[in-house]
């Protein structure tokens, strides 16, 4: 069964329950603020909750039915099945999910507050049912909001690298970093060139790309290639390999990145002159098939450190940002995670995304002992097609001089 199957209907269990807890304190509070039948309101939302959720079994059905050429169809080449069965599924389960944790979270706040809540039970019951109903309406609005403007807005994040006295050399010079173009039904090259094009506008004087080209198939290798071949930059683009690389026609995509003007390394070190400066870009195989042997770890980051050091991966593995403080280089670009790609939380206090538990750099920028971190949340989609609390974007590292 294809990976993104077998996930969706994963997560269709736990979303059953959440979608069972919230139409419950959906129903109860608009009985008890609106007077409403609750027999009525059951028999609309039923149908509504339904419907949402066609996606999983669908896609099992296709799958059993056709096996994956059949489930390829839920993958961005029609779109009015996206329309109307794939992204209903989607912003159903970022709406339900979050007003859950809301929830569940106002509910363990009573057993925490209950030496003063005890004394007044009756009026937080009588307030709960309009506490519901305000937190659907106000999710409803913030989640549509942020898919809308995570998903097809492109955010261009960036940070500064304060530099070492003597490496002023570089000071202004700017790395774009990005990653997870993936190159398929919905990422078009209609969308990538408006990517591409943010990019060069952001005139960078070299450009990490940190691997997956498509997200399946070898389809669109050529159409999304051609596109990333009008990335421009002084010092050259320099891309990695990543996952879906590995499972997507490798050979090929390596070969027409090179063509199209990328240098690819694998496990190797390679060494340039950034304005009389020499620099050391070591870029490394990290995907879920490939691991950089220990002997080739050490050959490739055993270098002098006269010379301003770069590490480039696809995966952010914390051993490789430990090795790479470690071995004393000054900046670690990664991608791989999209930042999540839907992440939940509290805005302005607290996200959680899956990424999290894989490792604990997983989007931004992160500072470990003098090594700066740039994970990009990139492009493409994987699992989902929307993107939450998680934007599109390229990420900008610009080298300062202290």
């Amino acid at each position: 069964m294809p990976w993104v199957v077998m996930m969706t209907l994963i997560i269709f269990v736990p979303l059953l329950l959440m979608y069972y807890y919230v139409g419950c304190c959906l129903i109860n509070a608009l009985a008890e603020r609106k007077g409403w039948d609750r027999r009525r309101i059951r028999r609309v939302l039923l149908p509504v909750g339904i419907y949402l959720n066609i996606l999983p079994p669908l896609a099992g059905m296709l799958y059993w039915i056709g096996g994956r050429p059949a489930v390829q169809v839920l993958g961005g080449e029609s779109f009015l099945l996206d329309l109307l069965v794939v992204y209903p599924f989607w912003f159903g389960l970022v709406i339900v999910a979050q007003t859950f944790l809301i929830l569940v979270l106002w509910q363990l706040s009573k057993l925490i507050l209950f030496p003063v809540y005890r004394h007044r039970t009756e009026a937080w019951k009588k307030r709960f049912p309009s506490f519901v109903l305000g937190t659907l309406a106000v999710v409803i609005v913030y989640s549509v909001t942020t898919i809308v403007n995570n998903t097809w807005n492109i955010r261009i994040h960036q940070a500064e690298l304060e530099l070492p006295t003597e490496f002023t050399a570089l000071d202004g010079t700017r790395i774009a970093v990005i990653a997870d173009i993936q190159g398929d039904g919905r990422t078009r090259p209609s969308i990538i060139r408006r990517y591409v094009e943010k990019v060069n506008a952001l005139e960078p004087d070299m450009i990490l790309f940190g691997g997956d080209v498509v997200t399946s198939g070898e389809k669109y290798i050529t159409s999304t290639i051609e596109v990333l071949a009008e990335l421009r930059a002084r010092h050259g683009k320099y891309a990695a390999v990543g996952d879906h690389d590995m499972f997507s026609g490798r050979t090929r995509i390596i070969s027409e990145l090179r063509e199209a003007g990328f240098i690819v390394l694998e496990d190797s070190t390679i060494k340039v002159r950034i304005n009389g400066t020499p620099t050391i870009l070591t870029i490394l195989t990290h995907t879920y098939q490939q691991r950089t042997s220990p002997e080739a770890l050490e050959t490739a980051t055993n270098h002098a450190h006269e010379a301003f050091r770069i590490m480039l991966v696809h995966q952010p593995a914390e051993s490789l940002v430990y090795l790479a403080r470690d071995r004393g280089y000054h900046l670690f670009a990664a991608g791989h995670t999209h930042g999540g790609a839907i992440t939940f939380g509290i805005p302005g206090i607290y996200f959680w995304a899956p990424s999290r538990v894989e490792t604990r750099y997983f989007t931004g920028f992160y500072k470990v002992g003098s090594l700066l971190v740039a994970v990009t949340n990139g492009l493409g989609h994987t699992l989902t097609p929307i993107r939450y609390q998680a934007p599109v974007e390229i990420t900008l590292v610009t080298l300062r001089r202290s």
